[in-house]
């Protein structure tokens, strides 16, 4: 008998069928999120490389060993932001 049911949990997609169209997943969201961390310890290491270094340790330990707390990674963010509003009010 074929599968009739093409969502499996687990399946590997972004997007899922919604009513007015596309909807995100929770996979595709933490992607973004951590894309964009990147993006913002690219340019918070530009104002203070060694608080920002010392930050992203806290957080990834090793290639498949992180924080997986989720109030730690929100504090972290804040820190991050913090480097970069410093930045901004001194011209970095």
């Amino acid at each position: 008998m074929p599968r009739l049911d093409i969502f499996a949990n687990g399946d590997g997609s972004f997007v899922m069928p919604g009513p007015d169209g596309p909807v995100s997943s929770i996979r595709y969201e933490t992607i973004r999120d951590g894309l964009e961390d990147i993006e913002l310890l690219k340019l918070a290491a530009a104002v203070d490389p060694s608080s920002v270094a010392a930050l992203a340790a806290a957080v990834v330990r090793g290639p498949t060993t992180y924080e997986t707390d989720p109030v730690v990674i929100m504090e972290t963010r804040a820190k991050v932001a913090a480097i970069l509003r410093q930045g901004a009010v001194h011209g970095a």
